[in-house]
């Protein structure tokens, strides 16, 4: 039995103050159209020192698609930072992993990493695995030299999603802490991990989704999405993510809700055919 933890956790908002730390001239940012517009990035670029230059690409979409990571591998290439740090949900973060996993495999290099996650969800910013959209399907990655360096867990970035977001992530978290739990490869380590995320999530969601203003909240829904990460990183994950990204790929449905759909069902089938399943 091994269990790792590979990313320095960060959390509040001094954790930024983690890039100028590290000794980089450039830096190379991936995220989405909102997160520019919306002018969050700025947040960031602001506190940068100003020996510090950096470039954006902001074409990040839902469920990215492998041509997308081609653009941004050119993007990367062309800029030559020293750090790359993905903003946004896991679709931009798992977007930079495969570019980091496709530049790697043809270069053998690898620049620092840090991840900044603005929805509490997928956990992406403390695993090894990236999803990327070939056509109708969902393409899973895994490598560990996709896990960030510095995973920085910032509340106030994660105020602006709306309630129906604040929903769809919080059950993917929910979804990741029980298929750890229930996981063959389940651990002391990786229990105490999934059941705390569990009672947090029943706690803590149906707070948030009434009033997303509350940033101590949001804040122990972004911290227990990284546990949540850490644990099925660990552990694995089930049925229940493998239907998820199979039927996601195909109807493009916010892969939170579809775990939380298929979530009963899943449970009920496990129950069913295992002893330990209807045990836990």
């Amino acid at each position: 039995m091994t269990f790792s933890v590979k990313p320095t956790i960060n959390v509040g908002d001094d954790s930024l103050e983690i890039l100028n730390s590290l000794d980089v001239n450039k830096i190379f940012f991936v995220t989405d159209p909102f997160v520019v517009e919306s002018r969050m990035i700025d947040q960031v670029t602001r506190l940068l020192d100003r020996n510090i230059s950096y470039d954006i690409f902001s074409e990040i979409k839902p469920d990215p698609s492998q041509e997308l990571v081609e653009e941004g591998k050119k993007a990367l290439k062309a800029s030559n930072p020293d750090l790359i740090c993905a903003i946004g949900g896991g679709s931009a973060i798992d977007a930079t992993k495969a570019i980091i996993y496709d530049i790697y495999n043809e270069e053998k290099t690898k620049k620092t990493f840090v991840a900044i996650p603005t929805t509490a969800g997928t956990g992406s910013e403390s695993t090894n695995f990236a999803v990327v959209t070939v056509g109708n399907d969902k393409k899973v990655l895994i490598d560990d030299i996709m896990l960030p360096d510095y995973a920085l867990l910032i509340p106030k970035f994660t105020k602006t999603v709306p309630n129906f977001i604040t929903a769809d992530t919080g059950m993917d978290v929910l979804t990741h802490a029980i298929e750890a739990y229930i996981s063959k490869n389940a651990s002391i380590y990786t229990d105490t991990f999934s059941k705390t995320c569990i009672e947090t999530v029943f706690e803590i969601l149906p707070k948030v989704y009434d009033d997303g203003d509350r940033l101590k909240l949001r804040e122990k829904m972004l911290e227990v999405s990284n546990m949540a990460g850490i644990a099925f990183n660990n552990a694995g994950l089930g049925i229940n993510h493998s239907l998820a990204h199979t039927i996601g790929g195909t109807f493009h449905i916010s892969h939170g809700r579809l775990n939380a759909i298929l979530l009963p069902y899943v449970i009920e089938y496990n129950c069913k055919n295992s002893e330990e399943a209807r045990k836990n």
